[in-house]
């Protein structure tokens, strides 16, 4: 931030589900340093959350940690009571919680693991956003975190990639539904240097590295900006888009 430069996010409520890690704790530091008050969500890092909670109030903003599972109604019907009870309204819901693992191929996928998955990627994108509209009296942005795999398919990992295409689809519906006041867009990352990422495979790894024409995976940060474009009035006229963060990839895949 140059000094003098104005904050486009001053003033702003922002909550951003799944956010004590990776890409979830870059948006939320990002919207924090660009001026917005910022509600954490997580269901069991609650000492990284509150990390970072700290961190975002030395930047003179207020901010708290709520715990709860967005894949269970009650859970977010009590996290969205304390966001009105402590801030009274919200301008900003980044839906970002989500799981990825291999489930085999799609004969294979036992209907445990189909269930959690899309649960936690897919039903809690629409709990989360039922209940932040009554809340966004005064319009809003809601951002919800897809993934490229969502735009070609995953082999091996079709669930995850049916709920990441569902997110997409339900962002373009709500989009429709709820201009003009709320704004509702996408973000599909490619692959990003997370904790998640780490996990994979060094194969996996060499594979998708070679074929990002950008030679490098991306960085949690490159979605928090991404994020702030469309959180922000920057991006006032777009809605119901999905901004494809990848380094190319999809161009190759």
């Amino acid at each position: 931030m140059v000094m003098g430069e104005k904050m486009i996010m001053k003033n702003k409520i922002a909550l951003v589900t799944g956010s004590s890690r990776g890409i979830g704790k870059a948006i939320a530091l990002a919207f924090a340093q660009e001026g917005a008050d910022v509600i954490l969500n997580c269901i069991k890092s609650k000492a990284a959350a509150q990390k970072i909670s700290e961190d975002i109030k030395k930047l003179g903003r207020r901010s708290i940690v709520i715990e709860a599972d967005v894949s269970k109604y009650s859970d977010v019907k009590k996290l969205f009571a304390e966001v009105k009870k402590n801030f009274g309204r919200l301008d900003i819901l980044v839906n970002n919680a989500g799981i990825f693992e291999f489930g085999g191929k799609i004969n294979e996928i036992p209907e445990k693991t189909w269930d959690n998955v899309l649960n936690i990627n897919l039903k809690s994108v629409f709990l989360c956003t039922k209940e932040a509209v009554p809340l966004m009296k005064n319009g809003g942005s809601i951002i919800n975190i897809s993934s490229i795999y969502g735009v070609g398919g995953c082999d091996y990992a079709s669930h995850y990639a049916a709920s990441k295409a569902g997110i997409i689809a339900l962002s373009e519906s709500a989009a429709i539904e709820l201009a003009p006041k709320i704004r509702v867009n996408a973000i599909a990352p490619g692959i990003i240097d997370t904790d998640m990422t780490a996990n994979d495979t060094e194969e996996n790894k060499k594979k998708y590295l070679s074929l990002t024409p950008m030679k490098r995976f991306g960085r949690p940060e490159e979605i928090a900006k991404a994020a702030l474009f469309l959180a922000s009035d920057n991006s006032s006229f777009v809605t119901g888009e999905t901004l494809i963060v990848d380094g190319g990839l999809t161009k190759v895949k």
